[in-house]
């Protein structure tokens, strides 16, 4: 009995020692998840015998698992993190002044419906129209329109991914809508903002100038 309990203590090791064997650890960098997000996305993939290390503050993981589980964890972390690959975003970029305009501007009846829900003007007319597509951390300058001419700047920041959607932090200048007093040329609006996106849907943002508002609207969609 004794010589059985030796021998099924000694199998008994050298399979731990087997399985040990196929571990590997490897420390991923993120790029758009923090400790907290990545070790949540990636504990139900740990299978028992692996182990999943982050610090408090850091932007990186360490996996300890098998080889096949790692590349299962290195897929789930490429599809929400990027694992340090930087993203392109497309900015599709209408400018709108809001007035007493009656007229009905058929350049704006896809979003005439969140500007009435955003805004209450009579009217509006689109006047400046532009595409930019930038990299993450990346700024860009843009002029938009003819006579009235505006300016654009900005920058987006990371691109971050959930289950149900994909954000962006977007930094948007705008400056330009020409006012003439007497001798002196001075831009009519002058808006400075920093407002986070859903990929796929638009976002409106506005400011008054007195007989009207500048308004703002930027789709964002990433690049393929």
């Amino acid at each position: 009995m004794k010589k059985l309990l030796l021998l099924a203590l000694v199998l008994l090791s050298a399979a731990c020692r087997d399985k040990a064997h196929d571990m590997e650890t490897r420390t991923f960098t993120l790029s758009r998840l923090n400790s907290d997000e990545a070790l949540t996305l990636i504990t139900p993939y740990v299978r028992e015998g692996g182990h999943l290390t982050s610090p408090k503050s850091g932007a990186f993981i360490t996996v300890r698992e098998r080889a096949d589980r790692m590349k299962v964890i290195e897929d789930v972390l490429k599809k929400y993190d990027g694992i340090g690959e930087a993203v392109d975003v497309i900015l599709d970029i209408r400018i709108v002044e809001a007035n007493g305009f009656t007229t009905r501007d058929s350049a704006l009846v896809d979003v005439e419906q969140v500007l009435r829900e955003t805004f209450r003007y009579r009217g509006y007319r689109l006047v400046g129209q532009t595409r930019v597509q930038t990299r993450e951390g990346t700024r860009f300058e843009q002029t938009v329109g003819s006579a009235n001419a505006y300016h654009l700047g900005g920058a987006i920041q990371r691109v971050s991914t959930t289950d149900k959607e994909q954000r962006v932090p977007i930094e948007i200048e705008l400056t330009g809508g020409i006012t003439r007093t007497g001798g002196l040329v001075t831009p009519s609006s002058n808006m400075k903002s920093t407002v986070t996106a859903s990929i796929g849907k638009p976002v409106v943002l506005g400011q008054s100038t007195g007989s009207g508002a500048t308004i703002l609207i930027i789709m964002p969609t990433l690049a393929r």
